[in-house]
C-alpha cells in the first residue's frame, strides 16, 4: 500500500521517501510577509526604520515558512503512520489465517474486475440492441411477405397470423427498448 502525501510518500514497509517541498504549502506565509511588508511601506514610507521593518518580515516569512512546511509534514506523516498502524489490525484480525499480500493483490485486481464488468455490461447492452434490430428488420420482413400474399382464405389465416405475431414482436421490441433507455 503507498500512500502519497504531497511530496512525502509512505509505503507498506514503512519507508518513507521526502522530496522537495510544494511552493503551494508555504504560499500563505510568504504573501504574509510580502503583504506586511508592503504595508509596512505603504504606511511609513520610504524611512528607514520602514525599510529595515518591512526587510525583516520578508526575511522573517523566508525563514518561517520553510520550517513550518517541515513540521507540517512531520506531523503529517505521524497521523499517516499511525493510522495505519490503527488499520494494520483491521486488515486481517487473524494473522495466522491471512494470505500475505491479499490486501495489496485486491487492491490490484478491483479496478481490473471493475472494468471487465463495464466491459460486459456494454458488450450486452449492444447485442441487445442488434437483436432488437433484428426482430425489427424479421418484423419488416413479414410485413412484406404479407402484403405479397394472394389474399386467398389459406392466405388471409397466414396473414392474421402473422400481423398478430408482430404486433407481440413490437410490444418485445417496445419493452426492450423501454428497458434499454431505463438503463443509460
Amino acid at each position: 500500500m503507498e500512500l502519497s502525501m504531497g511530496s512525502t510518500v509512505v509505503t507498506g514497509s514503512d519507508k518513507v521517501k521526502s522530496t522537495t517541498a510544494p511552493g503551494w504549502i508555504a504560499l500563505p506565509i510568504y504573501l504574509f510577509g510580502i503583504i506586511g511588508a508592503a504595508a509596512v511601506i505603504a504606511a511609513g514610507g520610504f524611512a528607514t526604520n520602514a525599510m529595515l521593518l518591512s526587510a525583516a518580515l520578508v526575511a522573517s516569512a523566508l525563514l518561517v515558512a520553510p520550517l513550518m512546511v517541515k513540521k507540517l509534514r512531520a506531523d503529517m506523516l505521524a497521523a499517516v503512520q499511525t493510522e495505519h498502524a490503527r488499520l494494520e489490525g483491521h486488515l486481517c484480525g487473524n494473522k495466522s489465517q491471512c494470505i500475505h499480500g491479499l490486501d495489496s493483490l485486491c487492491v490490484g485486481v478491483l479496478p481490473v474486475w471493475y472494468r471487465q464488468i463495464d466491459m460486459a455490461r456494454t458488450h450486452t447492452e449492444e447485442a441487445t440492441i442488434n437483436l432488437a434490430k433484428r426482430f425489427d428488420s424479421l418484423s419488416h420482413g413479414l410485413d412484406k411477405a404479407i402484403s405479397l400474399s394472394n389474399g386467398d382464405g389459406e392466405g388471409l389465416q397466414l396473414g392474421e397470423l402473422l400481423k398478430s405475431c408482430q404486433q407481440e414482436l413490437n410490444t418485445v421490441i417496445s419493452s426492450m427498448r423501454a428497458a434499454l433507455d431505463g438503463k443509460q
